[in-house]
């Protein structure tokens, strides 16, 4: 097991997949930039609200990965293009997949570092009408107010779309439960909208 991971960093491969390799360089290095700047906005307030902003500006990006690597028109597109010499479009799905998983990490990291932060600013009851219903007290975190409350929808889809993702549900011919999991990726993205004051600057990205 280890000898097979092992092997992508072996010179072969690297040489062999170069843009596959630049590629993924490229994505943690404009990743990493997202969060630090994320972050350093909010250098004022607590760590866990620096974390949560900063993972924030990481999903936004994977979010709007995840649905270019799937987007068939866009990919025969750019197939026509010299970019795609420097680009891995044969390896779009097996991105798609791995860019799924790694937002599900950050979702977590996100989420629990705003729980962290919510208990600091309230407590019994006040936390639970913050995390469920929409506050005056974080309008500037979202828009009109919502950004718990469809915070907390955005984790619901995604763990639907996430579980019924599982190897397990397509090999044993649940291929309709997969397929129409994933049509929510339509609400997500309307409430992601809301959840986010910036994320509709990444939307022309997937019209």
């Amino acid at each position: 097991f280890i000898h097979k991971y092992l092997g992508f960093f072996s010179k072969s491969f690297l040489v062999n997949n170069l843009s596959l390799v630049s590629n993924v360089g490229a994505l943690i290095s404009i990743l990493l930039i997202l969060f630090f700047v994320g972050a350093y906005m909010f250098r004022e307030h607590s760590i866990a609200l620096m974390i949560a902003k900063g993972t924030g500006k990481m999903i936004s990006l994977c979010v709007v990965l995840l649905f270019l690597t799937m987007s068939r028109y866009l990919l025969t597109k750019i197939r026509a293009t010299p970019i795609s010499r420097f680009l891995a479009l044969d390896q779009s799905i097996d991105f798609h997949k791995a860019i799924g998983v790694f937002c599900m990490i950050l979702s977590l990291i996100h989420t629990v570092a705003h729980l962290v932060h919510l208990g600091h600013a309230a407590e019994g009851y006040q936390y639970l009408v913050k995390l469920f219903w929409v506050h005056d007290d974080t309008a500037f975190y979202g828009w009109f107010g919502t950004a718990y409350a469809t915070g907390t929808l955005l984790v619901l889809i995604s763990s639907i779309i996430a579980f019924c993702s599982h190897p397990y549900v397509r090999r044993e011919g649940y291929f309709q439960v997969f397929y129409f999991s994933h049509m929510l990726y339509i609400p997500y993205a309307v409430l992601l909208f809301f959840h986010s004051r910036a994320f509709y600057m990444w939307l022309p990205s997937q019209l």
